[in-house]
């Protein structure tokens, strides 16, 4: 399988634009927003009307969408926005119908249906995605709960996909920033292929160089971030 990040479609913090490309199925489009109202004409659902995206190909958009409609609320009685009314008639909703991914961490918060998945029609064609389902484990912490669906039903999924899992939120800041410099000192080589400008970087050197970063911020959780543990009476 391979996954190309479209970042020449757009580059936004609260967009992400992946294709997936897998032998035997089509070329599917995946895209993750959050959805920042406080950004007003510049918030997710505003700039994802500016991107090209291809109608003909399955396209699945996910993430915090921050909306409210009676298709997918736990109360009928909520008032809908006239952007959100336009979502629901080009896309499909692959929620269960009030089913809450969010749950607030205080007494005084709400549980609610902020998290959700749509997909167009060549992607409900095909089935994709399938399988939809919450899964409060992997939330780690998060007011949100995590959702998980199946993309492609031939692909052998992986055991553990999250790997160690950390609790970023408690983590002191400068202690895992010094951290991560004195570690860094030891990738110094296919950093400094990275930092040279004046000479293109091949294929080779540019895959060493993540991995050289993946395997420092991986040593740095290790050395300061502690790991999550859940309770195993702990409900979501």
């Amino acid at each position: 399988m391979e996954v190309v990040l479209r970042s020449d479609l757009i580059q936004d913090r609260d967009i992400q634009i992946l294709n997936i490309i897998h032998q035997g199925n089509p070329t599917t489009t995946i895209i993750n927003l959050y959805n920042d109202h406080k950004r007003h004409d510049e918030c997710a659902i505003a700039l994802f009307r500016t991107i090209p995206l291809s109608h003909n190909q399955p396209t699945i958009i996910t993430g915090d969408w921050n909306m409210y409609h009676h298709l997918w609320s736990s109360s009928p009685n909520v008032n809908s926005s006239m952007e959100t009314d336009c979502m629901v008639d080009w896309l499909t909703i692959s929620n269960t119908p009030g089913q809450h991914t969010y749950i607030p961490h205080t007494s005084r918060g709400t549980p609610s249906v902020l998290d959700l998945t749509f997909a167009n029609g060549p992607a409900t064609q095909r089935a994709i995605p399938s399988d939809w389902t919450i899964k409060p484990e992997f939330a780690f912490d998060s007011d949100h709960l995590a959702i998980q669906w199946t993309l492609f039903n031939n692909v052998t999924p992986i055991s553990n996909c999250c790997g160690n899992r950390y609790n970023m939120k408690d983590t002191d800041k400068s202690a895992w920033s010094t951290a991560f410099v004195e570690i860094l000192e030891h990738f110094q080589g296919p950093l400094n292929v990275l930092m040279d400008t004046n000479n293109p970087i091949s294929i080779t050197n540019l895959e060493n160089t993540v991995l050289a970063l993946s395997t420092a911020i991986i040593c740095t959780n290790e050395q300061v971030v502690k790991k999550y543990n859940p309770s195993p009476t702990a409900k979501p």
